[in-house]
């Protein structure tokens, strides 16, 4: 009965110590997970933001006539990002809920938390690339 005890208070202390470790582990990946979604914010806002202040001051610039177009279509693609950016949190909430939580793949919300993460970096992308062509358009 003296080993049985030991034995017992071993198993315990190592099911504690797995408990612990998922715990941190969760904690760990939720962290990781709201510091990517505030990098989606970042990128596409803070493409758009500077959008916004560069476009007043050119507009009425011939030599931007060019480039106006695909900068527009820029901010667009940018709005497009932060929108995706947006519902991360949510498909990430409705993901931890549901019955397939412990096996992502299963799972229908973590593939649309990961479309939206991916559809957000993509828009981020397609504005730069906006950019970048139409100030090519403005070169002499």
């Amino acid at each position: 009965t003296m080993w049985q005890g030991i034995i017992k208070s071993g198993e315990m202390r190592k099911h504690r110590m797995n408990a612990e470790r998922a715990n941190l582990m969760t904690e760990l990946r939720a962290q990781i997970l709201n510091a990517g979604m505030k990098g989606l914010f970042l990128i596409n806002g803070g493409g758009a933001v500077a959008l916004a202040t560069w476009l007043p001051a050119v507009w009425g610039q011939p030599w931007a006539a060019p480039m106006l177009r695909y900068q527009v279509y820029a901010m667009l693609a940018f709005a497009v990002g932060i929108v995706f950016g947006a519902f991360v949190p949510l498909a990430r909430y409705l993901g931890s809920l549901h019955k397939n939580t412990l096996h992502p793949q299963k799972n229908p919300f973590w593939w649309a938390y990961i479309i939206l993460t991916v559809s957000s970096i993509l828009s981020f992308a397609v504005a730069s690339g906006l950019v970048f062509c139409g100030a090519l358009k403005a070169l002499p």
